[in-house]
């Protein structure tokens, strides 16, 4: 089990994405797939296109989840969706370190529809190096469920880190 925890204030008071935390936090698909819709989507730099499919988002969340050492939400805020005037647009920061000492930040918006389930999520990863070997990894993780060609492999962000080992050290 990954170490999350969640140490946000909404701006509109008292609310949690409970749910997405427990998620990450019992790195476990099925746990995933109850937040999407059939027809969820995942867009993210770390995916080269948009993944579709309650079955597919999950896997690829549920695969980064298991990839995570700890993951911090560090803070959220909730507005209307710009998609669906009945439900719930939101934001959440984070950040993380990966089981073999990467550490990263982003954060992930979640769309909800009136009934409380996410339709659409976007979630971007820093610093880049790491978000690409990050790729791989969900690659790896996601196959037979999610076609390879989302994700990039490990090539380009090996050679700029072998080049660029230092600026790892400005990051903390």
């Amino acid at each position: 089990m990954a170490n999350i925890s969640y140490e946000g204030e909404n701006q509109k008071g008292n609310v949690s994405e409970a749910g997405w935390a427990n998620a990450f936090g019992s790195q476990d698909f099925s746990n995933f797939e109850k937040l999407f819709t059939e027809d969820a989507t995942l867009q993210a730099p770390t995916i080269n296109g948009v993944i579709r499919g309650r079955k597919q988002v999950a896997a690829t969340y549920g695969t980064a989840s298991k990839y995570y050492e700890y993951c911090n939400f560090t803070n959220q805020a909730v507005s209307a969706s710009p998609f669906d005037p009945e439900g719930t647009r939101t934001w959440l920061e984070w950040e993380v370190k990966t089981l073999d000492g990467m550490k990263m930040w982003g954060f992930t918006i979640i769309d909800k529809n009136a009934n409380g389930e996410i339709f659409k999520a976007v979630t971007l990863h820093y610093p880049l190096g790491e978000a690409l070997l990050f790729s791989n990894h969900l690659r790896q993780g996601t196959k037979g469920i999610v076609d390879e060609k989302f994700f990039f492999t490990t090539d380009l962000a090996a050679e700029t880190l072998k080049k660029y080992p230092n600026y790892r050290d400005e990051l903390k």
